[in-house]
């Protein structure tokens, strides 16, 4: 996996640019892991045995992001 750092200097943190980051978290994942297996307007997740991967996007609290949850 090689994982990339997207910044956005002296930009507010908008919708465009949250948007933009959340395609940013989904092609990354599905590059490096394939078709999702489930896909939403709010990200892309990925179930496994051991856990799953998913990418989020929530426009009131500014935040998109990649989690990873073992079970």
């Amino acid at each position: 996996l090689e994982f990339r750092r997207v910044l956005f200097r002296s930009q507010t943190m908008n919708d465009n640019i949250l948007k933009e980051l959340r395609k940013h978290n989904n092609d990354f994942l599905k590059n490096e892991l394939g078709i999702p297996s489930n896909e939403s307007i709010t990200g892309i997740e990925y179930d496994y045995a051991w856990g799953k991967i998913f990418s989020y996007y929530d426009n009131k609290s500014s935040e998109t992001g990649i989690v990873i949850v073992y079970i």
